[in-house]
């Protein structure tokens, strides 16, 4: 099975909401804290672990840098962290101020965790209060 040891991500920033994701034995931990406050409890399939393990994979999570710098100068931007551990690969990043991976991947890790907790609300916010031009850069980078 493909739990991870440790899993915690979290993120927001001064305009919108703050999301934090925990593994907490096999199920996930999720706060949402803003414009409401709102805590639920998630316990994900094998084959949905697994099928997040393929996606962290292919995303290459693995070669984040640990510290993302930002690339404009923002003081009220978006912050973010990530500790992902399994036996094979570990992670732990973090960014601030709409600093995000060079490597891009950063949204659609973020679709990977919505789908594995399956709480879709944190992509279905405005991705510019989320990302301001780091989803358009992203997507600029793959074409």
């Amino acid at each position: 099975m493909s739990i991870p040891g440790s899993f915690s991500f979290s993120i927001g920033g001064f305009m919108g909401d703050s999301y934090s994701f925990d593994l907490e034995g096999d199920e996930i931990s999720y706060v949402k804290m803003g414009s409401d406050y709102l805590t639920a409890r998630t316990r994900p399939s094998k084959e949905k672990w697994d099928w997040f393990r393929d996606q962290v994979d292919k995303l290459n999570i693995w070669s984040w840098p640990p510290v993302c710098k930002p690339t404009m100068e923002v003081m009220d931007g978006t912050s973010w962290s990530l500790t992902l551990e399994y036996a094979d690969q570990k992670i732990e990043s973090k960014g601030g101020t709409y600093a995000y991976p060079p490597e891009g991947g950063f949204f659609d890790f973020l679709q990977a965790i919505n789908e594995l907790a399956s709480l879709p609300e944190l992509c279905q916010q405005n991705p510019e209060l989320i990302f301001g031009d780091a989803q358009e850069e992203e997507e600029e980078e793959e074409e």
